[in-house]
């Protein structure tokens, strides 16, 4: 691999990391019977500001692992 393509895998990997707020898939309605790990976890939100009301250390976990994903694909 040469230090070009590196490169450009990590910029598409950074960009995938920045978008994932705007481009997020929405809720499942509750009545559905979803494994937990697949919902996605809730963004901070400048609405809804009480940290109580969010796991942060699932929600990084979450997007790193999918960062994760992504850098495992392109390898």
């Amino acid at each position: 691999m040469n230090n070009g393509n590196f490169n450009k895998i990590f910029s598409d990997a950074m960009n995938l990391f920045n978008t994932f707020g705007v481009f997020s898939p929405p809720q499942p309605p509750v009545n559905q019977n979803l494994n937990p790990a697949e919902i996605r976890p809730q963004l901070p939100s400048l609405s809804n500001p009480n940290l109580n009301n969010r796991d942060i250390k699932k929600t990084n976990e979450y997007y790193l692992s999918k960062i994760k994903n992504f850098l495992y694909k392109q390898f």
